[in-house]
């Protein structure tokens, strides 16, 4: 039987987002998102766009990207002056074991890892496949083409449920914190978290293209949005204190008409904004996996999508290593250098958080550009930036690492 992390390789996890079908500073920022200050950071968009994280200030950072295979490996951290911390990639039922039972140990080591080091954790727990008892108790299933799993589909009371209690006996789990002597806290509120994945059960993100979950006879769009909501409730409810983040593609389902012409995107865009980003909520960014060196693009779907997200940060994963690229990929990172994915991202998105493979990180040729645009991520982000216009920071950058 397939499960999900034979599914979800590596490559299959860093490149679906791309398909058509498809620093901190030296003293760690504190984990509770924060709002900007009135007098904000001011960027020059592209076809003078809205203005992306008017308000939420999102995780400054440069991650090592986790490994998918084995789930919750923590064989990528990298203790490294430019990286501020850890993607952890793990699945719902390989934490989830039986009912009522549960091994956090992988979570365990990774935070004892990182704190040892001064590095944060980004915890990521898919939820695209419900652990087996879970999935016995679903009333409707389907199967997502593009994993090859046989999932709950997303409004199922059953699988919903379920997943917002795992969410809170995860909050709950006691965890060790080296900052106060090895005593136990509160996963929720231990200082070495700083971001946590708020994703959809039954399909992990706004990512469906084989049209076949919109074609239920369950399906309609009211149901779908309240699910995701519902979804991404569960986690940011329960670590409101930590960044959150959701991946966001695209979806279509034929019925915009139904809605005054409104695409499923756009009405995804609208409840979640102001329910997760407006002022005193537990705050939302937005995620795509394929940071390349101009991608996504700003005109394309997934470039608008996230551009019109308004008051909420955007974070990206890179598409593939620069350094050594999957086959197939080398012309979207063809510069050999991600810094230009960076800097591509900040000028285009205001992203200030990216996940790198470690073969860039590795990569000592790489260290001293992945070291300025460290620096330029976290003092981007702090409350107390000065205004900038698009480019201005940049060509000081490259003058730096020339």
């Amino acid at each position: 039987m397939t499960t999900l992390f034979d599914a979800l390789s590596d490559h299959q996890l860093a490149h679906a987002g791309r398909s058509p079908a498809v620093a901190q500073s030296a003293s760690r920022r504190p984990s509770t998102p924060r709002r900007r200050k009135p007098v904000r950071p001011t960027f020059e968009w592209l076809e003078a766009r809205t203005l992306l994280a008017a308000q939420c200030i999102g995780p400054a950072a440069i991650y090592s990207l986790g490994n998918a295979n084995p789930p919750g490996s923590t064989s990528n951290i990298r203790d490294l002056d430019f990286v501020s911390g850890f993607s952890q990639r793990i699945v719902w039922k390989e934490i989830e074991t039986a009912a009522g039972q549960y091994d956090f140990s992988k979570i365990d080591e990774a935070v004892a890892s990182l704190q040892a080091i001064n590095q944060r954790l980004t915890l990521e727990v898919f939820n695209l496949e419900p652990p087996p008892h879970v999935l016995a108790t679903v009333s409707e299933t389907w199967l997502n083409q593009q994993f090859n799993v046989t999932t709950a589909v997303p409004w199922d009371a059953a699988a919903q449920n379920a997943w917002n209690s795992f969410m809170r006996v995860l909050g709950d789990h006691l965890v060790a914190d080296a900052s106060q002597g090895g005593a136990l806290v509160r996963f929720a509120d231990h200082p070495t978290l700083e971001t946590v994945l708020a994703p959809i059960v039954g399909l992990l993100s706004i990512r469906e293209n084989s049209g076949t979950l919109v074609a239920k006879a369950s399906y309609t769009r009211t149901t779908f949005i309240d699910a995701v909501a519902q979804s991404v409730h569960a986690s940011r409810d329960v670590f409101a204190d930590h960044f959150g983040f959701l991946g966001f593609f695209t979806m279509t389902d034929g019925q915009d008409a139904s809605y005054g012409g409104k695409t499923l995107d756009t009405m995804l865009l609208e409840r979640l904004r102001p329910e997760f980003n407006d002022p005193g909520q537990p705050t939302l960014g937005l995620f795509q996996e394929n940071l390349s060196d101009a991608l996504p693009a700003t005109g394309g779907v997934l470039g608008k999508n996230l551009l019109a997200f308004g008051e909420g940060y955007i974070m990206f994963q890179a598409l593939t290593s620069w350094t050594n690229p999957v086959p197939g990929y080398e012309d979207e990172v063809a510069s050999g250098n991600p810094k230009t994915g960076l800097k591509f991202a900040f000028d285009n998105y205001g992203a200030t958080y990216a996940e790198l493979y470690v073969n860039d990180l590795d990569n000592t040729a790489l260290s001293a550009d992945l070291r300025t645009w460290h620096t330029t991520l976290s003092d981007a982000a702090r409350n107390d930036a000065p205004s900038f216009t698009k480019g201005s920071n940049q060509t000081v950058l490259e003058d730096a690492a020339a």
